[in-house]
């Protein structure tokens, strides 16, 4: 037989081989196994034992399942492969007095804060009691809430702690802020738990290659890990609407030749609905604003909570939104904001600015808290860890902002509405 023969043979024997029935392929199911350590700390170091242990899905993973597709063209199934070693995470036992407040993520208005009143409300805030309060926008403001168990809050916690940010120096971060303070938004997350750290920014866009601080300054992996990680947090969505007590109240006078919503941006709401307090007495105890006689401020709680929301429409916690109203000929503009634990209205402050949780005025108590490593972490820590690996690789490591610094001028003193 010649070789062109053999040839011939062989690429119909591929042909049939290629052609002939096969199983489909079953589909695929990904499972996650988180990695936790247990450590005995004592007073010559830490003593590290990594376990691989299934951890309850607290909070769901940003990043969806991929769907396995068929493949329209066969091919040969790949030699199985061991999977590689999981790194393991260095948890530590931790026990202390908690505040109120062990977590907050705030995003505020960076310039022009039109038809905003009060202090913006923190996108995520986990207090030491278990409650986790979560701000989202969707064509409307919906703010949820829901308790976390013991564990849970420390799988939060624990999270952060194997990141390395309470051991990382976010100094060139801040260096570079100071040096270009509008053109990020002034955002931050704080923890404040057995120690304390903070994340400072709120989006990495700008310091991308190409955008307005890109190869400015550095972004190692623990802010990196810290920032993918309380992004995902606060897309975390609660078991129920939040249900305020109280409400802080802005009430603006109108004078008689002015528009509404020339001077404030406020949607017309016709006669005042709210039977529980009238306009007159909101004004009455209210306290005048400092440098505009015209605006009050003051509170409401009981029934006028749930008839002042109502009064606001399908969007009652909107941060953009003033409502004029009519009471006996006259008009006013009234903003409301709902308080959340521990706020008070001493708490609030102009637009631009973080409320301060606990008010000055509001009593706190510390609670003994504790964590575990066998508490773990959250369950789409691994998903954080792959979005910090693949953002690290965009960032020069600069520790100095290369331009010039510009002229800013000094804050002043943060405004609050004592009452």
């Amino acid at each position: 037989m010649s070789l062109k023969q053999i040839a011939i043979g062989v690429e119909l024997l591929a042909l049939v081989l290629a052609g002939g029935c096969r199983a489909p392929a079953a589909p695929t199911v990904a499972v996650t196994a988180v990695v936790t350590s247990a450590t005995n700390a004592d007073a010559e170091g830490d003593n590290t034992v990594s376990s691989a242990t299934a951890t309850p899905a607290i909070l769901p993973s940003a990043v969806p399942s991929a769907t396995a597709q068929p493949s329209p063209v066969p091919s040969p199934t790949p030699a199985p492969t061991a999977p590689p070693s999981p790194t393991p995470l260095s948890l530590r036992a931790h026990e202390w007095l908690a505040g109120p407040v062990l977590l907050r993520y705030d995003i505020g208005c960076s310039d022009f804060c039109g038809g905003e009143t009060f202090s913006h409300y923190p996108r995520l805030i986990l207090y030491s009691d278990g409650r986790l309060i979560t701000t989202h926008y969707q064509g409307r403001t919906v703010i949820e809430e829901t308790r976390l168990t013991r564990e849970q809050m420390c799988s939060v916690l624990n999270s952060f702690d194997a990141t390395g940010l309470f051991d990382y120096d976010p100094s060139a971060f801040y260096q570079a802020n100071d040096a270009f303070p509008r053109l990020t938004l002034p955002a931050q997350a704080s923890i404040t738990v057995w120690d304390e750290a903070s994340i400072p920014v709120g989006s990495i866009a700008d310091f991308r290659p190409g955008g307005e601080l890109g190869g400015q300054v550095a972004f190692e992996m623990p802010l990196l890990m810290g920032y993918h990680l309380v992004e995902e947090l606060s897309k975390w969505r609660g078991e129920a609407p939040y249900a305020p007590l109280e409400l802080a109240v802005s009430v603006f006078t109108v004078a008689p030749d002015d528009d509404p919503f020339s001077c404030c941006f406020a949607d017309e709401g016709g006669e005042w609905p709210v039977t529980a307090v009238r306009l007159a007495d909101l004004i009455a105890q209210g306290t005048p604003r400092e440098n505009d006689s015209r605006r009050v401020f003051t509170t409401v709680s009981g029934p006028a909570v749930e008839q002042l929301l109502a009064a606001f429409g399908d969007d009652p916690f909107s941060e953009t939104r003033p409502v004029a109203f009519e009471e006996d000929g006259r008009r006013y503009v009234v903003a409301i904001r709902a308080l959340l634990p521990y706020e008070s209205l001493a708490s609030l402050g102009y637009p631009s600015h973080s409320s301060i949780i606990p008010g000055p005025d509001v009593a706190a108590t510390q609670t003994a808290l504790s964590c575990s490593p066998e508490d773990g972490v959250v369950d789409f820590y691994a998903d954080v860890v792959i979005a910090a690996e693949r953002d690290a690789a965009l960032y020069p490591a600069l520790h100095r902002p290369t331009r010039a610094p510009v002229e800013t001028l000094p804050p002043g003193p943060k405004d609050t509405f004592e009452p």
